[in-house]
């Protein structure tokens, strides 16, 4: 395709999903790259060995790696499509797909770190016992089966190595500009490529750089919030994943009901934010 766009000079650009193929060697990506290739999200999955073994992945570590660089030095934007929490994966597996994402981050237009998640059909959902799952249910109330959930069999991480896992995805996610969709810096959109298009394939690490002021109107009196705007943001969150956890793992049932009762008997948003910052935050001890 990318050969007969450049043969009839048709000024078309595109990206696409992709497999890192150790078919994508410096000459096929110049060749993709003249003939209107603007990005490629590449399905990484997993850097740790075993994992990608597990998965049946096809490919390893070397290849996704070369796939990268030579996509990266032909022009082509990279986007690498990961996830944690495959059934068995370690702590230090984890950590290992993120080291490798920041040590590929000058070469990386934008990533995805998600957590590993059941699919119908899917050879982990055929035979859970093969990949260490003990139990899988779907939720009482989803009727049309939507979501596929599970417990290992023996928990691969402690909660402490999964709340570090989260924070070196936040850390490592601040070298990007990343915002949520429909907007650019989303895998997948058509404001990202346009960004890629006019800007150029790094524009998303660029941007990370630059901290713009805010600009008020001018004779416009502003009164600042009593409350913390950002903090009740990432408390409304922990809210609503803690809800979400509760239906999941103990309910183990979903309904507009059961969440309304859950979401009640929190506490009053501006309550704990006040209460916060009448609080002196604690010491931190190494």
């Amino acid at each position: 395709m990318a050969a007969e766009l450049q043969a009839k000079r048709v000024d078309i650009r595109w990206g696409t999903d992709m497999r890192p193929e150790p078919a994508l060697t410096p000459d096929c990506c110049r060749k993709l790259r003249a003939g209107g290739a603007l990005s490629m999200a590449l399905g990484i999955e997993s850097a740790a060995p075993r994992v990608i073994r597990l998965i049946d992945k096809g490919v390893g570590l070397s290849d996704m790696t070369a796939a990268v660089r030579n996509l990266a030095a032909a022009g082509i934007a990279v986007e690498a499509m990961c996830f944690t929490d495959f059934p068995t994966e370690t702590g230090a597996e984890a950590e290992a797909t993120l080291a490798w994402l920041h040590a590929l981050r000058a070469d990386i237009a934008l990533f995805i770190c998600g957590r590993f998640g059941l699919s119908s059909g899917s050879r982990v959902a055929a035979d859970p016992r093969a990949f260490g799952v003990g139990s899988v249910w779907h939720l009482q109330g989803d009727y049309w089966q939507t979501g596929i959930f599970y417990r290992e069999q023996q928990p691969a991480k402690s909660g402490r190595e999964c709340e570090r896992i989260d924070r070196h995805v936040d850390a490592l996610s601040r070298e990007w500009w990343l915002h949520d969709y429909p907007w650019a810096g989303a895998l997948s959109t058509a404001h990202t490529l346009l960004y890629y298009a006019t800007l150029g394939p790094d524009t998303f690490k660029r941007l990370a750089a630059v901290r713009a002021p805010v600009v008020l109107p001018k004779g416009k009196p502003c009164s600042r919030s009593p409350y913390d705007i950002r903090r009740m943001a990432r408390t409304a969150e922990a809210d609503e994943d803690g809800i979400w956890q509760h239906l999941i793992y103990e309910k183990r049932a979903v309904s507009p009901a059961l969440y309304r009762r859950l979401a009640a008997a929190l506490p009053p948003m501006h309550a704990r934010d006040r209460s916060k910052r009448r609080t002196k935050p604690p010491t931190r001890k190494n």
